[in-house]
């Protein structure tokens, strides 16, 4: 009896084991897909997932660095003309001063021909103390037109030996005030010269580009200063200008030491230098006082080669930017001009601003920089939760089949 027990017992054991061994195969089967599972998201999904970030973060990097520029640009162009507002101000109150003096030159008719010429004296020298930053007044009649009196005066006192009214009033380099005669000796205003030919021709007032002036003929290396002008027409009938003749010039000198000054007044983080163009493209102001006056292809950062693209574009007088090397040093410029209208002048400049395009742009590329440290870290985070992830449902498949497979070994025993 207890042998046929015995051999029931075997036989089942036997017909457990194959089903046990088909239970085993399949929990490893199960396993093994659960590792590959995991070892596809590793190897397959992970890089996917880490390149579209990465491809994303390039993209944010170089929309915002655009961004940041444009706003920058932006800034820098508002910059820019701010300053040329400044400017253009700056020489509206010198023409307001120049106009006043002309309104009352323009009268001239008014004041009794005994006492005119005095009368205009004094009051020329009274403006010039009254204005300590204009470097001088001056006026200029053709013959017989101020009083009818040139023959009288030929010689006497201070005026020439046209007799003409030609008086300037001037303040030296020690800052005296000086009176003496216009350069002019004909007896009639010289056509050719430009502070007559100038106003004559438009019938309204004009800025001179900048010329020499010399206080000291003995010391000229000292005392040699460049100045601009505002020219003045006057008119035989102010009523009717339009069919006047022109009977006479005056106007204002303003010494460019004193552009100068406001200029280099205006250095804001990034800016290079700052120079004024005049019409002509001559320089007006430069940091570099030796090219005061020289045309500004001489004076430019960039090769003569530049040139032709720049004055094109100057001559569109609008406001506009150039990015290129410095020829100087090889360092990477961003240069704005501004056009500045002397609408009452009849007459137009030009401002430039040099920016140092690595001051300006090194917040850009921190801006960037920091995009980029950010999306680093994302892409190693977002790498480790898919590492984390796969691991976790291995660790969840297998713990699940072997608790199965112990539950499925404790039930056939």
């Amino acid at each position: 009896m207890e042998n046929e027990i015995n051999d029931n017992h075997e036989a089942n054991l036997q017909k457990a084991n194959p089903q046990e061994e088909n239970i085993q195969s399949a929990v490893e089967l199960e396993i093994a897909k659960t590792y590959v599972f995991r070892k596809k998201i590793i190897s397959t999904v992970l890089p996917v997932v880490l390149g579209v970030m990465a491809l994303i973060g390039v993209v944010v990097c170089y929309v915002s660095f655009d961004a940041h520029r444009d706003e920058k640009y932006l800034q820098l162009e508002q910059t820019a003309s701010m300053y040329a507002n400044d400017i253009k101000n700056m020489f509206y109150g010198y023409y307001r001063v120049g106009n006043h003096y002309y309104s009352i030159i323009q009268n001239f008719k008014k004041v009794d021909v005994n006492d005119r010429r005095k009368y205009y004296e004094n009051l020329t020298k009274k403006f010039l103390e009254n204005n300590p930053t204009v470097h001088s007044f001056w006026v200029d009649f053709d013959k017989n037109t101020f009083d009818g009196l040139d023959a009288k005066y030929r010689n006497v006192g201070k005026f020439n030996e046209t007799g003409r009214f030609c008086k300037l009033y001037y303040r030296d380099y020690r800052g005296k005030i000086i009176s003496k005669p216009t350069f002019q000796t004909e007896e009639i205003m010289c056509p050719d010269a430009e502070f007559v030919s100038s106003p004559k021709k438009l019938k309204k007032p004009t800025v001179l580009d900048p010329y020499s002036f010399i206080y000291d003929h003995e010391n000229r290396k000292e005392t040699e200063k460049l100045i601009t002008s505002i020219c003045f027409p006057i008119f035989e009938n102010r009523y009717d200008v339009e069919n006047s003749d022109i009977i006479g010039v005056t106007g204002i000198d303003i010494l460019l030491e004193t552009l100068i000054n406001k200029v280099e007044n205006q250095n804001p983080y990034g800016i290079n230098n700052i120079a004024v163009i005049s019409s002509a493209y001559n320089v007006l102001t430069h940091y570099d006082t030796f090219k005061f006056g020289t045309h500004y292809s001489n004076t430019s950062i960039f090769n003569t080669l530049n040139w032709d693209t720049i004055h094109s574009q100057l001559q569109e007088y609008k406001t506009f930017n150039l990015t290129m090397l410095d020829k100087n040093d090889d360092t990477k410029k961003i240069i704005y001009f501004v056009p500045i209208e002397l609408n009452t002048t009849g007459s137009s400049l030009t401002l430039e601003i040099v920016f140092n395009y690595d001051e300006i742009m090194s917040d850009a590329w921190a801006f960037v920089f920091d995009i980029m440290l950010y999306f680093i870290v994302a892409l190693f985070l977002v790498a480790v939760a898919i590492f984390l992830f796969s691991t976790f449902l291995y660790n969840s498949v297998f713990n699940r089949v072997a608790a199965l497979r112990q539950l499925i070994g404790n039930f056939i025993n």
